[in-house]
């Protein structure tokens, strides 16, 4: 019997929770968007030179794997972006470009992997990507750019390993849930030799998310509103106010001393899209435009911009932009695209967003569309 996905798990638990509650609402709405918010002002930052043909807006791009479903983005610049997912095979693939994104190179992986749901480049060399095998999760590294990968760690108690992050390459996290559904949090000190599982708090359920925070410091978040924050490497982690009870984090981004995560509520029909911002020590909610569905990643790029990504009505993409730090975000996804789970900013201008249907790629921060 084909296992229960995390999020809708997440979605079956928090409609019993609620029910349990005697019907307890969900977490209120922020205030509305103001009706004459702050449009994207776009911001200009140097793009790959083999991209500086790309259109305007968000473009195509073709892959090499053809049908695929794109689950992970990484960068290291303009020029160096690495996408992981699945294929319509159902085959775990990876593809790497050194071109911005022009033009693609397929990835040899270990076989018998069925998805890859995360990466996380060190440099343009080394990086690590976790993946599974419909049952097991594990890490897989490169040191060749990403054109070759290999097993770095199996971890059979993992039913997925859902994200990963690194904070230059020695030490490294990657987080999922187990085969009860609680959550895992697994880790490397010495760049990516040796691994060992961290314990995150009691009765915390799978995770999907996970970024470094600069020094130490590391958040995580997933189903249930979980939202955890270790301070010493992972030593210890601790439940952070921010989320609520019913809400699914599914994207987390920290950059420049800024913090950004986004999520759907659960418990809700359309899967409503929830957006936070680290503000001192709080996590405020974000004012997102009235109907914004299920949000799935956000990448921030450095002061006031960001970007966040998930599904839109009928499964459309939906891609949402702030140039103010989250007062105002304006919809910037081409008719007719699909929905999208993950995205990766190099800088202000150049960025990639990914999905059921492949890639889409801006070099204006999609201002134009």
């Amino acid at each position: 019997m084909r296992r229960m996905s995390m999020r809708g798990l997440a979605a079956l638990v928090a409609g019993l929770l609620l029910a349990a509650c005697g019907g307890a609402r969900p977490p209120a709405n922020p205030p509305p968007a103001s009706a004459k918010a702050a449009p994207f002002k776009p911001a200009k930052a140097p793009a790959c030179p083999a991209a500086a043909k790309l259109g305007a807006g968000w473009q195509p791009e073709a892959l090499p794997a053809g049908d695929t479903g794109v689950l992970a983005l990484a960068t290291t610049g303009p020029c160096h972006v690495w996408a992981g997912g699945t294929t319509a095979a159902g085959a775990a693939f990876v593809a790497f470009s050194q071109s911005g994104g022009i033009s693609w190179t397929a990835a040899n992986l270990p076989p018998g992997y069925t998805a890859v749901h995360g990466v996380a480049m060190a440099s343009a060399a080394r990086g690590w990507a976790v993946a599974d095998t419909g049952t097991t999760g594990a890490v897989l590294a490169t040191t060749d750019g990403g054109r070759d990968w290999s097993l770095a760690k199996a971890f059979p108690a993992a039913a997925e390993l859902t994200a990963i992050t690194t904070e230059g390459g020695k030490h490294i996290w990657a987080v999922g849930e187990s085969t009860t559904h609680t959550a895992l949090i697994f880790a490397s000190q010495d760049g990516g030799s040796t691994w060992a599982a961290q314990s995150p708090p009691a009765a915390t359920l799978g995770l999907q998310t996970v970024a470094w925070a600069g020094g130490t410091s590391v958040w995580a978040g997933g189903a249930q509103g979980a939202l955890l924050l270790t301070s010493d490497s992972g030593s210890h982690w601790r439940t952070y106010p921010g989320s609520t009870l019913g809400t699914t984090l599914t994207g987390l981004s920290v950059t420049g001393g800024q913090a950004w995560a986004v999520g759907y509520l659960a418990a809700d029909a359309n899967h409503r899209g929830i957006g936070l911002r680290r503000s001192g020590r709080l996590w405020l909610p974000m004012a997102l435009p009235p109907g914004t569905g299920q949000l799935n990643a956000i990448a921030a790029s450095g002061g006031p911009y960001a970007w966040a990504v998930g599904r839109g009505p009928g499964g459309s993409a939906s891609i949402l932009a702030t140039s103010d730090s989250g007062s105002s975000w304006t919809e910037q996804a081409p008719q007719g695209s699909f929905a999208l789970d993950a995205v990766a900013f190099a800088n202000p201008s150049v960025g990639w967003a990914g999905g059921a249907g492949g890639v889409l790629a801006t070099i204006d921060g999609g201002a134009s569309h």
